[in-house]
């Protein structure tokens, strides 16, 4: 009978341990997928909230009534960091070579633009510049080294680079061909901007410098270009036939646009993309995004009228 007791006893233990370390095992398991949970959520939150102060800083900036695209420089770079929260803008905006150097849009060389038909430039222009100074490049880009990429085009006469400038109250434009940036300009680095005609909207027909200089158009220096009021348009109009090679031989490719490098000599200009480089972070996880927001648009809808 005792014995009958004792294995009772032992049997009710037992089966208490086992309901105890199942009882454990399940709250641990539980715990633990609570713990995983929550700290996912925390994540989460985190991600967010570095994501909304990323997107906060830029719109912050943009909303600034005294930025424009004649004044990009008014965005204040930023720069706050704690200890577990932070968020920074840097700011590109321009300067006195258009593009700035490593802040480009030309996917084969960092130091240059891509100009291309259907997408000219356009570029806010001030008062005090000496065009003989102004030095324009464009060029074939470096897509094939092995091959060469020179202009295999031999009408070196013939206009690819068409161009206006003025402002509201008076504008000049391109005239004939020879008045144009040329197949001759292309790989090459030239000042002969200084130096084009072209019609002005009253029928005139005067060099770039006299419009830019004449009280009669643009005032001494340029006076009513000040706060960036007058605009340069370059456009390109023709495709380019370059000397590309396949084992020697002129593969005939023809290319819709040119690299470009435009070197204004101490005097800033507005890039043609402002760059807006944002990081935010929060609690170990980080947002970070490059945007480029062009800063004048346009067409080119009267190009070849303007030209013809």
């Amino acid at each position: 009978m005792l014995f009958y007791r004792g294995t009772s006893r032992g049997s009710a233990l037992l089966i208490s341990l086992i309901i105890l370390i199942l009882i454990t095992a399940v709250t641990t398991v539980f715990l633990e997928r609570i713990w995983w949970s929550s700290q996912t959520v925390e994540g989460i939150e985190a991600s967010n909230a570095a994501y909304y102060q990323w997107a906060w800083i830029i719109e912050e900036q943009l909303m600034d009534t005294s930025v424009n695209k004649r004044t990009p420089w008014n965005i204040v770079p930023i720069s706050e960091i704690y200890t577990y929260t932070g968020r920074t803008l840097t700011v590109f905006t321009g300067g006195d070579t258009m593009p700035m150097a490593w802040r480009w849009n030309s996917p084969y060389d960092r130091d240059y633009n891509i100009i291309a038909l259907g997408q000219p430039v356009q570029i806010v222009i001030p008062n005090g510049i000496n065009w003989s100074n102004v030095y324009f490049e464009f060029r074939v880009p470096s897509i094939d080294t092995t091959a060469g990429t020179g202009v295999a085009n031999t009408l070196t006469s013939s206009g690819i680079i068409l161009w206006t400038l003025g402002y509201s109250g008076a504008s000049l434009y391109a005239s004939w061909e020879t008045q144009i940036f040329q197949w001759a300009d292309i790989n090459t680095s030239t000042n002969r901007f200084s130096s084009f005609s072209g019609i002005t909207n009253s029928g005139s027909n005067v060099t770039l410098t006299t419009f830019y200089t004449t009280s009669q158009y643009l005032d001494t220096g340029g006076a009513r270009c000040a706060w960036y009021v007058c605009t340069l348009k370059l456009s390109m109009i023709r495709p380019v036939e370059t000397s590309l090679t396949t084992w020697g031989t002129p593969d005939g490719r023809i290319l819709p646009f040119l690299e470009y490098r435009i070197n204004f000599w101490w005097t800033n200009i507005p890039s043609q993309f402002m760059t807006l480089d944002a990081t935010a972070y929060s609690y170990g996880f980080q947002r970070t995004q490059v945007i480029n927001i062009p800063q004048i648009t346009t067409n080119t809808a009267l190009d070849f009228a303007v030209l013809q």
